[in-house]
């Protein structure tokens, strides 16, 4: 059985514990008044840069840090002691790290970056303006994957010609809240596409009969496909979990809603028309972590150098091994014979498994340019879509875009697809692996340049790693409304 879905939780006037750690040499240059209290451009003194440069805190041109008190809290040791000896290297900064025993009881404090897990950030402090954070707190539409696919479909709606038009796999949303409600029978269901059935009361009917009803909008494609002749694999994934939890492979209906029945804790879920043909690393499946960095209200950041992360077991086509067909690092990890040596790889190793050369190169850059247009349009689609991805200014947040790469007929690329699968923010940095480690590295080190540091973006001059996919420099106008 899967267990259900952890639904996010925002804590308001949180309370929590740091100890001190002291990084404060070679700090810079702070003016007499609060920077925080800055209200208008003529009170910061002749060298510091009057534009929002990410943080929405004035930086002096003279310094790197523009942030340089952090609340460090990261349960997750990976990438908690990873930034820490980063801005240790750097210098300038004061951190307080959470959480200790005994240590003196800290919230939000005004002048201070949340550097924290989404659970843990006092959302109290950053929505009255006092703090910022690692975070976004509405991004519902991107983290759960029913909302993922109906957003993105809405904007396919509109830009038919667009990549996301064929670089995501054909979904239909299942909800199940009408067939476990008890009281009053009911009557009422939300098909995928928004639109409501009726039970007409639910009197009688079996809790198969109510779900097949939620399973509407999926059966009419299934029946399409069985008209076509096609014998289809389809791919189940709950809509709110994360690290490969409680996905099925099925290829027979009935899978479906056993699967469906014996799960009423969890209501909303993800069918997908299963890739069946994925390119493959040493005769197994793989897909492509890429992590990004969206900034401000909003600018996105796609750092190049991405993981292939791959099953363990070789992958055949009709044998349902889950461990063959799901390459979450988390799930392989629970396997036996696990190796990350073998399953955490990265593109140059994909352009040797396509020969190398010139040919192979050529593949891998296709690749990672397709990528990027899918990022690009993500974003896009995600416009002003405030009610369920709200970007906040002088806040940032990292993501883990998942992607798969397929074979198809035809085509420029040497009939490689790539296919967007999820998105994950607050992505679990871990699952990079020791090996691979200086990956995360290079990300935590150029966000902190880039959020932190002030750094102008400028890859041909800085030789960044991250690439520019979307948004404009916000005006010099911002300035004043949020530090005023």
């Amino acid at each position: 059985m899967v267990s259900g879905a952890k639904r996010q939780r925002i804590h308001l006037n949180t309370t929590r514990r740091f100890s001190v750690l002291d990084l404060t040499a070679g700090k810079p240059y702070v003016p007499s008044s609060s920077r925080d209290s800055v209200s208008d451009t003529s009170e910061i003194p002749k060298g510091w840069v009057s534009t929002y440069k990410f943080t929405g805190l004035p930086i002096p041109s003279e310094s790197k840090t523009a942030v340089d008190k952090i609340l460090m809290d990261i349960n997750e040791p990976y990438t908690r002691d990873l930034v820490i000896n980063i801005l240790r290297s750097k210098g300038g900064y004061e951190i307080k790290v959470g959480e200790g025993e005994g240590e003196e009881e800290v919230e939000g404090e005004e002048g201070w970056f949340q550097f924290s897990e989404y659970e843990r950030v006092d959302w109290s402090s950053v929505l009255s303006g006092k703090t910022c954070t690692s975070n976004y707190c509405v991004r519902k539409g991107m983290s759960r994957k029913a909302q993922l696919w109906l957003y993105t479909r809405r904007f396919v709606a509109k830009n038919p010609g667009c990549m996301l038009s064929s670089g995501m796999a054909d979904s239909s949303i299942i909800e199940t809240w009408a067939a476990f409600d008890d009281g009053g029978g009911a009557e009422q269901i939300t098909m995928g596409d928004g639109t409501r059935a009726d039970f007409g009361g639910g009197v009688g009917m079996s809790t198969a009969e109510k779900i097949g009803m939620c399973c509407g909008e999926w059966l009419q494609v299934l029946d399409q496909a069985e008209q076509r002749g096609e014998e289809t694999t389809w791919i189940l994934k709950p809509s709110a979990t994360n690290r490969g939890a409680g996905i099925v492979v099925f290829n027979v209906y009935e899978e479906l809603l056993d699967l469906l029945i014996s799960t009423p804790d969890v209501r909303e879920w993800v069918v997908s028309r299963y890739i069946e043909s994925p390119l493959l690393i040493r005769k197994r499946k793989f897909h492509i972590r890429a992590y990004v960095l969206a900034v401000g209200a909003v600018e996105v950041y796609f750092y190049d150098e991405c993981l292939c992360l791959c099953a363990g077991t070789k992958y055949k086509k009709n044998n349902f091994d889950p461990y063959a067909h799901i390459t979450n690092t988390c799930y392989q990890a629970e396997d036996p014979n696990f190796n990350e040596e073998e399953c955490v790889l990265t593109l140059d190793d994909l352009n040797d498994e396509l020969g190398g050369g010139d040919e192979a190169r050529r593949k891998v850059d296709k690749i990672l340019a397709d990528m990027q247009g899918l990022t690009r349009e993500l974003w896009k689609a995600f416009k002003g879509e405030f009610g369920v991805y709200a970007p906040l200014p002088g806040c940032w947040e990292h993501y883990g875009l998942d992607f798969l790469v397929e074979h198809r007929e035809g085509g420029d690329g040497g009939g490689l697809h790539v296919v967007l699968l999820e998105v994950n923010p607050g992505p679990d940095f871990k699952q990079s692996g020791e090996k691979l480690k200086g990956i995360v590295g290079g990300v935590m080190e150029e966000t902190i340049d880039l959020v932190f540091g002030g750094l102008e973006f400028d890859k041909e001059k800085n030789g960044n790693i991250f690439t520019k996919v979307w948004g404009e420099k916000l005006r010099e106008e911002g300035v004043k409304m949020r530090l005023t």
